[in-house]
């Protein structure tokens, strides 16, 4: 069976990292996203914050996506599928997926998320089960996923695809960089019962 990622790799238990074989999909999304007139100043738990966040974002439906999404969507989901069979725990819990939808991040010069955070939280975001963050652009320098508790530093590359769990075992933060980023970010929340 053809996949759509090369081998992926285990940098943490709970962290795995894959690499997108067809990478022409990044530079479709941000050219199509570039175009947006909906880009908005990203926001934290409390608000608009910049020092602790400065970035803006575009939101997307996951049930109605761009075509122009719909390859990375599904390499989204292969590592997803991956993921829950190399850790079964994972998925033996109740239903979950993009119940937010996903969101393409724009991060200017020197821009990032510089706190440390965690992706699940209360009392909005208990919900969140897994993180899944894709680089859309390689980056020269800077612009990395640090994780705080794991001493982890995973670098931008377009088509890398790190997968972790939402709680605050891996609270990370965004390094700053020179150049402008940007990076896919879904959260595979638990689904309300119909």
């Amino acid at each position: 069976m053809t996949t759509l990622f090369r081998t992926p790799k285990w940098i943490d238990p709970f962290i795995c990292q894959y690499e997108m074989k067809d990478v022409e999909v990044c530079k479709k999304i941000i050219d199509s996203t570039e175009q947006s007139t909906r880009w908005l100043p990203s926001t934290t738990v409390g608000g608009l914050n910049t020092l602790n966040r400065d970035s803006s974002y575009v939101q997307f439906s996951a049930d109605m996506p761009p075509v122009e999404h719909e390859p990375m969507l599904a390499f989204m989901q292969e590592c997803m599928t991956h993921y829950l069979e190399a850790i079964p725990s994972a998925a033996d819990v109740p239903v979950f997926g993009l119940k937010e939808g996903y969101s393409i991040l724009r991060y200017e010069p020197d821009q990032a998320y510089h706190a440390y955070h965690s992706d699940a939280g209360y009392p909005h975001l208990v919900a969140r089960h897994v993180t899944t963050i894709v680089y859309l652009n390689t980056l020269e320098e800077g612009g990395d996923t640090e994780f705080k508790h794991q001493g982890l530093k995973i670098s931008p590359v377009a088509g890398r695809s790190i997968i972790f769990p939402a709680w605050w075992g891996y609270t990370h933060r965004s390094v700053p960089s020179p150049e402008k980023r940007y990076v896919l970010n879904g959260f595979h929340s638990f689904l309300e019962e119909q």
